[in-house]
């Protein structure tokens, strides 16, 4: 049966390519025909669903077809009903049609530009899948949803705008997009929000999606986001440092995952969890520092973090972990530093025994991404007060003893003091925004 399609196919396609031959059918109570490399489909009602891509009628003619008209009257495009169509180009979608099927326009991989009528009420998982030269996306003002994975690997995408109408977004429906500057949302959307193309709920308290070919270096995280969601910077290959607030408290499975650039990222103390593959193959990454707030660490948080020669892990009590957290990393050639007092515990603990050596916390024994920064703390030494220099606006000012324990923490705004006159003499350990440096109390 399989070679009897194919042979049917190959002469069909002889047939259309030496004599101009044009084709036709029916596809349920809707008519199409094929001339000149365009597909014409027209009549009243529904395309039907295909369970697969070669059920179509006019699939034996797919690398013939080149343009695609929907006429007006037809109401939906079903489900396969284009997938893996490589030379088309463009497609016609009139404002009859309400529906468009799951996987219908998957891997068209030279498809460029697409319109989603008003009509439409849903963009279904995975309808422009693979569809890598597709370079412009106009969305409905009535679409309500976009669905998984819907515009994933659509690599040649430099920003799409989401219309009011939106209140459903599906994960990874971006992903892959390495070229996607920014995700703009109409301010009317009641359930989205963008800040300088990055994706978020209305409120602006879940990070959503950074796009992968934004050319920003690094990113500050707004003080505002409390969740950053699954994989909302997966595979954003150009982000070399990005800093978390203390308000995030949640970070999704991967939501860092495949960042190779990524060199540096501090954890802040109010997140308790870190999910599976968080860090996964962000393969630049030197250092880390697992806050002591942290009392669980998801499977292959940190796999094939291959630059690794340092971890610090602040919490007392060692986590209790799977090997494949550090899977693809030779633990044999990290240091691993821990709190004073707590030495003993890791070296008798499952995985964390497994490291080079185990130390104990000094500050000024691990680089400090300040030293690379233009935040600074004057005067240091202080006594009744410090200033912080270098920041932009309002931040967060924290502080913490030798032990890792926060004793101080204070929003500021620029050439606001800090009051630490109720401190003991010591040395301090000052975060600001994700910088640590080191302070002297006299």
């Amino acid at each position: 049966m399989k070679m009897k399609r194919i042979f049917l196919t190959v002469v069909a396609l002889f047939l259309l390519s030496a004599t101009g031959f044009a084709q036709s059918g029916t596809a349920g109570p809707l008519t199409w025909d094929i001339s000149d490399g365009t597909l014409t489909i027209s009549g009243t009602g529904a395309m039907p669903d295909y369970t697969y891509d070669y059920e179509a009628p006019w699939y034996d003619y797919r690398n013939l077809i080149t343009t695609v008209v929907i006429v007006d009257g037809v109401t939906s495009i079903g489900q396969w009903a284009f997938q893996y169509y490589s030379k088309l180009t463009s497609v016609t979608i009139p404002n009859s049609v309400t529906s468009i099927g799951e996987s219908a326009f998957h891997s068209c991989i030279v498809l460029t530009s697409v319109t989603i009528p008003n009509s439409v009420t849903r963009i279904r998982e995975l309808t422009f899948n693979g569809c890598s030269s597709l370079t412009a996306v106009t969305i409905g003002n009535n679409v309500i949803s976009i669905g998984t994975r819907a515009f994933y690997g659509c690599s040649s995408l430099t920003n799409i705008t989401i219309p009011g109408s939106v209140y459903s977004i599906g994960d990874g429906a971006f992903n892959g997009c390495s070229r996607l500057t920014a995700i703009d949302v109409s301010e009317n959307n009641t359930a989205y929000a963008s800040a300088n193309g990055v994706l978020s709920n209305k409120a602006k308290s879940y990070l959503i999606r950074y796009p992968e070919g934004k050319q920003d270096a690094s990113y500050n995280i707004p003080h505002s986001v409390t969740n950053i969601r699954e994989e909302a910077f997966y595979d954003c290959i150009g982000l070399t440092s990005v800093t978390i607030p203390n308000s995030v408290i949640s970070i999704g499975d991967k939501a860092f995952a495949g960042c190779s650039g990524l060199t540096s990222v501090s954890i802040p103390n109010s997140v308790t969890s870190i999910g599976g593959n968080t860090f996964s193959v962000c393969s630049s990454l030197t250092s880390v520092t697992i806050p002591e707030s942290v009392t669980s660490i998801g499977n292959y948080a940190f796999s094939w973090c291959e630059g690794l020669t340092s971890v610090t892990n602040l919490n007392s009590t060692p986590q209790n972990i799977n090997k494949n957290v550090f899977d693809g990393i030779v633990l044999s050639n990290i240091t691993l530093y821990v709190l004073t007092g707590s030495v003993e515990k890791y070296k008798a603990a499952a995985i964390w025994k497994d490291f080079k050596e185990i130390k104990a916390y000094i500050p000024s024994a691990i680089e400090s991404p300040a030293a690379k920064s233009s935040i600074n703390i004057y005067p240091n030494p202080f006594t009744e007060t410090f200033k912080v220099g270098g920041i932009p606006a309002s931040t967060e000012v924290i502080v913490s003893d030798l032990s890792g324990r926060t004793v101080l923490r204070q929003n500021i705004t620029v050439d606001e003091s800090v009051a630490v006159g109720n401190l003991p003499k010591g040395i301090y350990i000052v975060n600001i925004e994700g910088k640590t440096v080191k302070g002297v109390k006299r």
